[in-house]
């Protein structure tokens, strides 16, 4: 039951690695493309919406793919000290 378990838990581990990439391909040409519609002022409120959606969506992804790191071993924790406001206004934002 324990090599089930953990057989199980190392599949989970690759679905979501694998599912992080899958999500973060065709977001990467999103974000782009509003980008270079940006620089050729071409900008409009549902722009912006799209902009600050994707940008969400991609946060999600990247933490997703830490998820995956930190399970697999395959990530590196280094501590520092940081500013309590800094961080107090992205947890806002």
């Amino acid at each position: 039951a324990r090599t089930r378990a953990e057989e199980a838990t190392r599949s989970k581990d690759e679905f979501l690695a694998m599912l992080g990439h899958e999500l973060r391909n065709p977001l990467a040409p999103i974000m782009t493309a509003l980008q270079l519609m940006r620089l050729k002022n071409q900008t409009s409120r549902e722009q912006e919406i799209i902009e600050r959606q994707v940008a969400s969506l991609m946060r999600l992804v990247d933490d997703l793919l830490d998820v995956s790191r930190i399970t697999r071993g395959k990530i590196d924790l280094q501590r520092r000290f940081v500013e309590l406001a800094e961080v107090a206004a992205r947890a806002i934002e």
